[in-house]
């Protein structure tokens, strides 16, 4: 039985309520467009969502997936480094996702109007019909099939959950303690987990980068997200564990 550590265990109550809440106060505006996170440009982005989308999740399997993964993984590196640091880093982890995601967003997004512009259409107007959840017929025509999707769903399509910043812990923990083993469900079979975890990124690396679509899971999971994540995860440990040898050195 894994006792919970202190962070971990405010984390997954806090991610509890909020899923609880939002279940049962139904299509409310301030959990289903307040707490979940749109592209900053966008009419509806606050900056508060940064945060607040971390606490919010799809469905029932997308928070216990998460909450696990944190349980499992994360309470190795939470009583390693410290609740403070452990906390820098989860939120770190998050704020990381959130910036790789919205610049491939970003840059997808300003191809597609840069090609609208160049064909006589007005940037002003094109931002103001994309807020409205809208798209003119003719900018079919002038794009690809891929820009025109990324121009129109991702300006309008809603990041919540906790991945990236489950990601990062977890990447974090296999850079500290990389041969540890851990038991999997399906097929029964013990792993170490700098394996699971590379093999995780590596799904998200392929998904994102390679095929654009998931390898496993639905279509709406958040692979750059997780790669923020991860990376972040990564530098935030290499740089701790490359302060404390030092010191210890020093000493």
């Amino acid at each position: 039985m894994i006792k919970l550590t202190e962070v971990i265990k405010h984390i997954v109550i806090i991610n509890v309520i909020f899923f609880v809440a939002s279940i049962t106060l139904g299509d409310t505006t301030l959990f289903n467009k307040w707490m979940v996170m749109y592209y900053p440009l966008n009419n509806d982005f606050h900056i508060w969502q940064v945060v607040t989308h971390l606490f919010m999740h799809l469905d029932f399997m997308h928070l216990l997936s998460n909450m696990l993964m944190l349980i499992f993984i994360g309470t190795l590196l939470e009583r390693a480094i410290g609740k403070n640091k452990f906390l820098i880093l989860y939120f770190s982890a998050g704020l990381g996702a959130v910036v790789l995601s919205v610049l491939v967003d970003y840059i997808q997004i300003e191809l597609a109007i840069n090609t609208l512009t160049n064909s006589g259409f007005n940037k002003t107007d094109i931002m103001s019909t994309l807020s409205q959840g809208k798209y003119y017929p003719a900018w079919e025509s002038l794009l690809t099939e891929n820009s025109f999707k990324n121009l129109v769903t991702n300006f309008n399509k809603i990041s919540l959950g906790a991945s990236g910043a489950v990601m990062g812990v977890a990447v974090a923990t296999a850079y500290l303690f990389p041969n540890v083993e851990f038991m999997l469900m399906f097929p029964p079979i013990p792993i170490k987990l700098k394996y699971l975890v590379m093999a995780y990124v590596a799904g998200d690396v392929v998904s994102a980068v390679l095929t654009g679509t998931p390898l496993v899971g639905s279509t709406n999971i958040g692979h750059m997200a997780h790669i923020g994540g991860a990376i972040t995860g990564f530098i935030m440990m290499w740089y701790w564990k490359k302060q404390l040898i030092k010191k210890n050195r020093a000493n």
